[in-house]
């Protein structure tokens, strides 16, 4: 089952997957509110200025991929990129996180939740996103690393921010956040500028 981790606690990926330069990262929701609303997982590349390096660097449901594959929604059952299903893995969304072909300027690999609340409704109570979960997974053997699950009692969070992997001193980490937002995933969009983010520098990719 890899480590059970609290908000703020991060980990070496060099320590706890040695050689490993792929992840999989499952977004998800567990406990009998989830099916009520239907919720949208997110992930986005942000650069050392703090924003995410472009729109084609922002992955929700309508883009797959990011340029060069350095980041993508996976598919089949698993993530394992077969034909048999969607990108789901009991129920969770697959992303697939290349390190190596990531831009030399990104800092940061963010994932992310988002609720559809119905119309009548104005909180997010009952929804599922206090079910909401992030697993890390080695890419290549699919065994579980680390998982990081909100335990905290969501009524107003439309959107949260569950975890992100970030470079320090050269050296990639994992560490769960639990921020969450009243806006949505437009809030989250707007923090980041993930519609109009700069583009990466020129000569600066890896």
């Amino acid at each position: 089952m890899g480590y059970r981790l609290s908000k703020g606690r991060s980990l070496s990926l060099s320590e706890i997957a040695p050689g490993v330069r792929r992840f999989l990262v499952d977004v998800g929701r567990t406990g009998p509110s989830a099916p009520l609303c239907p919720s949208d997982a997110h992930a986005f590349v942000v650069g050392h200025h703090g924003y995410s390096l472009s729109p084609e660097y922002v992955l929700s449901p309508g883009r797959p991929s990011a340029p060069d594959g350095c980041l993508r929604r996976a598919t089949g059952a698993g993530g394992d990129g077969g034909p048999d299903g969607p990108d789901r893995r009991d129920g969770a969304a697959v992303f697939d996180v290349d390190l190596p072909a990531l831009p030399g300027i990104a800092q940061s690999v963010y994932f992310a939740m988002s609720v559809d609340v119905p119309a009548g409704r104005t909180t997010a109570a009952h929804c599922g996103i206090s079910g909401a979960y992030v697993q890390l997974r080695d890419g290549d053997a699919r065994r579980a690393l680390a998982r990081y699950d909100l335990d905290e009692d969501v009524s107003t969070e439309t959107a949260m921010l569950l975890a992100e992997l970030y470079r320090r001193a050269g050296q990639w980490r994992f560490r769960p956040l639990g921020q969450g937002y009243t806006t949505g995933w437009p809030g989250i969009a707007a923090r980041y500028r993930s519609a109009t983010g700069p583009e990466p520098l020129a000569g600066e990719c890896s």
